[in-house]
């Protein structure tokens, strides 16, 4: 199964003290990692569930998504 994430691996080292030479996969992991404990708490099972097939639809089949969706995804 594909990972989701909620921010790229970029915008990480781009906006952070993340040195530019640590490896990808080992931040994706974080990422994941952060996103199922620190994400699906705010914002409920299904919320979480909800943004991530949200996501997996826009990449995979190229749907679109609200302006409410992409706000609170892009800004939030």
């Amino acid at each position: 199964m594909a990972s989701v994430l909620f921010i790229s691996e970029t915008k990480i080292k781009n906006f952070t003290t993340v040195n530019q030479n640590v490896d990808n996969e080992l931040l994706m992991s974080n990422i994941l990692i952060a996103q199922d404990l620190g994400l699906q708490n705010l914002l409920g099972t299904k919320g979480y569930n909800y943004y991530i097939n949200l996501i997996k639809s826009v990449q995979l089949s190229g749907g679109t998504m609200s302006t409410a969706d992409r706000t609170l995804l892009e800004d939030y």
